[in-house]
C-alpha cells in the first residue's frame, strides 16, 4: 500500500511538473513550484495534525 501511494504520487508530481513546464516556459519554475506547493502542503499538514494531537487525550490511538 505504501509503495503504490508513493509511486502514485511520484507519477502526479512529474506530470505536473510537465505540465506547468508549458504553463511556465522553463522547466526550473516548474520544479520549484511543484517542490514549493509539497512543502507547503506539508508544513500545513503539520500544522493541522499538530494542533488535532494535543487537543486528543490519545493520540497514538487517532
Amino acid at each position: 500500500m505504501f509503495f503504490t501511494s508513493g509511486a502514485a504520487a511520484l507519477v502526479y508530481q512529474v506530470l505536473f511538473a510537465k505540465e506547468l513546464t508549458l504553463v511556465f516556459g522553463s522547466t526550473a519554475a516548474a520544479a520549484f513550484t511543484v517542490l514549493a506547493t509539497f512543502l507547503g502542503g506539508m508544513a500545513i499538514g503539520s500544522l493541522i495534525g499538530g494542533t488535532v494531537a494535543a487537543r486528543v487525550t490519545r493520540p497514538v490511538f487517532v
